[in-house]
């Protein structure tokens, strides 16, 4: 999936104007990361939610984002 697609997905959960990225992990081969960021986010202050989750494909990394961005809200 698409950076715009993945953050259609998150949007569609309900977490409206949150972006998402899914990546190869850096250090581990065949992992995936995913950073989900509210939309308040600056990555130059350091202001605002990141959400930052590994998993096994994209699909898993990608849950485990959108479930830890879910559970925070609460």
């Amino acid at each position: 999936m698409s950076d715009d697609q993945h953050t259609a997905a998150v949007r569609d959960a309900g977490l409206t104007g949150w972006k998402a990225a899914v990546r190869a992990h850096p250090e581990v081969n065949g992992r995936k990361v995913c950073v989900l960021t509210s939309p308040d986010f600056n990555p130059v202050t350091g202001k605002g939610r990141s959400v930052v989750r590994h998993g096994t494909d994209e699909a898993d990394a990608f849950a485990r984002a959108l479930k830890a961005a879910k559970g925070s809200l609460h």
